[in-house]
């Protein structure tokens, strides 16, 4: 997996698919039960499946190894699928290049012809993505940067794909899930507000890098430091 471009990430979990399912299904008493272990695992990919789609992730920006390109072709494999697209470009030009819908560049560029490389495009393929440089081929080297989704199931030893800390989160939702299966109406309930606010926390905690708050700050940028008379301020 290439690297998480968000050092907010913090540590990933250390959880596997089998021991998240046997506490899932503990909500609903089956957590011996390999049916019911089995239905734990559907229901925290189902909870995968909506956080996925509930935001673009920062612990999900990557940076794909920079793909060394010969001319040969404008579409390369990425190492992982992608959900949305961050930023791309050629090493030592002086722009990034621009993401389009291949359907755009076919409209106002057909057959791109001798047009220079100014955009890209980002397709899921099986199970990992392709990049498309456009209008053309070009060589160089490429990097691009990219939102990919949590994995879902994997195997009973694969790690959960997501920092420790938000792991409470997609547990809570799957324990719902499962309860509103059992027709434990008022479990479902319960599980389902705790998975709220759970969600709510997480989605907090990862938009905040305090670093990049503070830099990009109105008020500090407004006055550079040179000229702050530090003297003044602790008289």
């Amino acid at each position: 997996m290439p690297s998480l471009q968000n050092s907010n990430a913090g540590p990933i979990s250390n959880l596997t698919w089998r021991e998240a399912a046997r506490r899932v299904a503990r909500s609903v008493g089956g957590m011996t039960n390999p049916a019911v272990i089995l239905a734990a695992m559907d229901a925290i990919s189902e909870a995968i499946q909506d956080w996925n789609t509930e935001k673009d992730w920062r612990f999900l920006q990557i940076v794909a190894p920079t793909i060394e390109m010969d001319g040969s072709t404008n579409r390369w494999p990425l190492p992982s699928n992608f959900k949305k697209p961050y930023d791309a470009y050629i090493e030592g030009a002086t722009t990034t290049l621009q993401y389009v819908e291949a359907r755009h560049a076919d409209t106002l560029l057909p057959g791109g012809g001798a047009f220079p490389v100014t955009a890209y495009s980002l397709y899921n393929v099986g199970t990992t993505g392709e990049i498309e440089t456009l209008p053309g081929a070009i060589a160089g080297n490429l990097v691009v940067r990219y939102y990919r989704p949590m994995v879902e199931f994997d195997s009973e030893d694969a790690f959960l794909d997501l920092p420790s800390r938000y792991v409470p989160g997609i547990l809570a939702a799957a324990r719902a899930l499962m309860c509103l299966e059992a027709k434990d109406f008022s479990g479902s309930d319960r599980w389902a507000a705790y998975a709220t606010k759970r969600l709510a926390w997480a989605k907090r905690d990862d938009d905040r890098i305090p670093d990049e708050e503070i830099r990009f700050s109105p008020a500090i940028a407004s006055v550079p430091v040179a000229a702050v008379d530090f003297e003044d301020l602790t008289a």
